[in-house]
């Protein structure tokens, strides 16, 4: 399976035989030499998205050729398709939610000096009202209410949330060899209420898809295979660990008698950060008392495997898994592999592309495209390094990435709106609209964007 993540255009192969609200006409199927399409089997087709429920293996019902593809041989479908049939998906959910007053939307107070603990506190015992609009309400470090408040505030709280939960100094995860994320095995002894605090992380993870808002949240690929409840296999370990990956095959690659001296055994030692003392788990049942030998190395080290990736953490897997599927039932993201999951949490990385930002923004209060300020505005951005150009995007919209199917998927659309002269640039999250003052100079003008964006602020500058 291809590790290609192919976003945010379409390709020819995404249209065909899909069939949701975008599917081309028939008359494009002239395009696939040797594939005929009837009018009968694309009205199925046309239908195949408008349910979220998938089929059962046992179903007696014929599967149209869309079904086929999409759940017998989903790498064929390019992942910005797979995202939007998910979007579709969730878009027919949240219709049931979006009926609440938002008057009536739950209010959720938090200290951005104790932001994990506050929401999990908060947000835990939620149940269904999760899926529901959230009024976010931020407390700063006097103990204030910030400037900004209601339901707009959620991608802020979310991106804000996010990579203080999961820092490895929180406790619950530990970085790779290729600084990815997966639990920490001696998150135990870290934190109080460990497999809580893995779903509420489920929860929020499955709030970020379910809103459309992606985050930095670089997981390893294997916990996200253990979340979708794929299998992990050996190679995985070089992922988690390269040395011990290449201890394992060192091990495999001796002689008989080599083997035997080593005077292993299918059991694993360990010190426990906090008594100090040595811990010894068996990798298979009375694994302490089965000597490895040339017989059973491979076995060994398929154990070790299962160990490291698999069980010493699938009680922090099944907890993340539990809290995210009471937001995504896991059958909709069953057709995505690890990478394409990964993309769907984080979006893509690197510069903006800003042409498309450029393409699908809009202006107000008398700016246009070709004013002036906005001319210069342009010049400087395009001028920025591409760190600055993330934390302009995360000032202006709370996300530091671009929507998973590009700018012209960002609702509202990014917008400039003009200010009065002499105030600082401010922005408002909730309609991604950045608010401009009238400046005419180039370098005024970076140091003013410059400062506003790399301030860390929050709402304060309003």
């Amino acid at each position: 399976m291809g590790d290609v993540v192919s976003v945010p255009g379409r390709s020819q192969w995404g249209y065909y035989g899909l069939g949701y609200s975008n599917l081309l006409p028939p008359s494009t199927a002239e395009n696939y030499p040797g594939m005929e399409l009837d009018d009968e089997e694309d009205v199925q087709m046309a239908t195949f998205a408008s349910s979220p429920s998938l089929r059962s293996s046992n179903s007696t019902k014929t599967l149209s050729l869309a079904e086929v593809v999409f759940y017998h041989l989903p790498f064929l479908i390019p992942t910005s398709d797979k995202v939007s049939v998910l979007h579709h998906w969730i878009s027919l959910d949240r219709e049931k939610y979006d009926r609440v007053d938002p008057e009536l939307a739950s209010t959720v107070s938090v200290r951005r000096s104790n932001l994990v603990e506050d929401s999990f506190s908060r947000l835990f015992f939620m149940k269904d009202r999760i899926k529901e609009n959230i009024k976010i309400e931020f407390v700063n470090d006097e103990g204030l209410q910030e400037a900004g408040f209601g339901t707009g505030l959620l991608k802020e709280f979310l991106s804000s949330l996010i990579p203080l939960a999961f820092d490895p100094h929180y406790g619950l995860f530990s970085p790779t060899s290729q600084q990815t994320l997966l639990p920490n095995r001696n998150c135990r002894y870290l934190q109080e209420n460990t497999e809580k605090k893995f779903e509420f992380l489920g929860i929020i993870t499955g709030k970020l898809v379910y809103e459309f808002i992606v985050a930095e949240l670089p997981l390893s690929d294997f916990f996200i295979d253990q979340i979708l409840s794929k299998m992990v296999c050996m190679s995985d370990i070089a992922l988690y660990d390269s040395q011990m990956y290449s201890s394992i095959l060192g091990i495999e690659g001796l002689s008989p008698k080599e083997i035997e001296e080593l005077e292993l055994t299918f059991s694993h030692e360990e010190k426990n950060p906090i008594t100090g003392k040595i811990e010894q788990t068996n990798l298979v049942p009375g694994g302490s008392s089965i000597p490895v030998t040339a017989r059973n190395v491979k076995s060994y080290g398929l154990a070790v495997t299962n160990y490291f990736v698999n069980a010493s953490t699938q009680h922090c897997a099944n907890a993340f898994r539990n809290g995210f599927s009471r937001i995504i039932p896991l059958e909709w993201v069953q057709h995505f592999n690890a990478p394409e999951f990964a993309f769907l949490l984080s979006g893509t990385r690197g510069p903006l592309d800003l042409k498309q930002l450029q393409d699908n923004t809009n202006y107000s209060n008398g700016y246009h495209r070709d004013h002036t300020v906005i001319l210069i505005f342009w010049e400087v951005v395009s001028r920025f390094s591409p760190a600055d150009q993330a934390l302009l995007l995360k000032f202006t919209t709370a996300c530091s990435r671009p929507p998973l199917l590009g700018f012209s998927a960002l609702k509202p659309k990014f917008c400039i709106h003009q200010t009065e002269e002499g105030r600082l640039p401010t922005s408002a999250t909730c309609v991604n609209q950045l608010k401009l003052p009238p400046i005419y100079d180039f370098d005024f003008m970076r140091e003013k964007l410059l400062f506003v964006i790399q301030s860390n602020s929050g709402f304060e500058l309003s």
